[in-house]
């Protein structure tokens, strides 16, 4: 069973690894209210873009308060993003008319995703015998592999491209077969814990374990840098159970909303 410090774990950290996200940029767009954590640098990507909605909700009309801040907010921005909730910090009606309260407004489910923890390390982390791994401070080859896997184009990726700082301050891992990059993953330090991110393989060699080999030598590389023994993710639906295996702990259910068509 989830603990409430878990569960605010979960939530801070997803909010803290978006910041850093942000701060990426130029003008990050970050600012916080009673219900909300927002980091919107305003960039084409629009999952840099994201607003979390925070703290326990147990009333419809409590969730549409903030959910139509969160709303009034981002139309005054160029570029569209998301609004994310914690589906275990709501209760009551807020729980039930949730997904109602986002279809009024225009929004639907985007993405869904899992918060996952654990005290994981040390790894098993050799790496994949096809696989040359190599640590990379260019966001170019890692902004390919995510735009590609999740079927975004490159060009919104390439307009989006996170600074070198943050490259430089994290353990990004590409693993390469010949001269051709196929998987990578991104270990992040957020406070003391270990937040794993960007993680994506070429869809052609997808069920090889390339993914899961370098999501594995990034956060072994990243512990034996910093020491810190916590790691937290928010894993899409595909990648949970590569997680599960690796030993996360499913911590708490999240969804993104975004636009169903496009902001005016």
């Amino acid at each position: 069973m989830t603990s409430k410090t878990e569960l605010q774990e979960s939530n801070e950290q997803f909010i803290a690894a978006w910041a850093m996200f942000a701060q990426s940029f130029p003008n990050p767009g970050i600012a916080v209210s009673d219900h909300l954590a927002i980091g919107w640098p305003d960039v084409p990507l629009l999952v840099y873009n994201n607003i979390f909605v925070v703290g326990e909700i147990d009333s419809r009309e409590g969730l549409t308060s903030a959910v139509d801040e969160a709303v009034a907010h981002s139309r005054g921005k160029k570029c569209p993003g998301m609004i994310t909730v914690c589906h275990d910090l709501l209760s009551g009606s807020a729980k039930s008319e949730v997904e109602k309260i986002f279809a009024e407004r225009g929004y639907g489910p985007l993405m869904g995703t899992t918060g996952m923890a654990g005290n994981i390390f040390p790894l098993q982390a050799t790496g994949h015998p096809d696989l040359r791994m190599e640590r990379v401070e260019d966001g170019n080859v890692i902004t390919e592999l995510n735009c590609d896997a999740y079927h975004m184009p490159r060009e919104v990726g390439y307009a989006s491209i996170l600074d070198e700082a943050m490259w430089k301050n994290s353990y990004a891992y590409v693993g390469y077969i010949g001269d051709r990059p196929v998987a990578t993953a991104t270990t992040m330090v957020t406070g003391d814990t270990l937040y794993l991110a960007l993680v994506a393989a070429a869809e052609d060699v997808r069920n090889k374990g390339y993914g899961s080999a370098v999501v594995r030598y990034s956060l072994q590389k990243a512990y034996e840098a910093t020491g810190l023994v916590r790691t937290v993710l928010h894993a899409t639906a595909d990648g949970y159970p590569v997680y599960k295996r690796i030993g996360y702990e499913p911590v708490a259910k999240f969804t993104s909303y975004a636009p169903a068509f496009p902001q005016e």
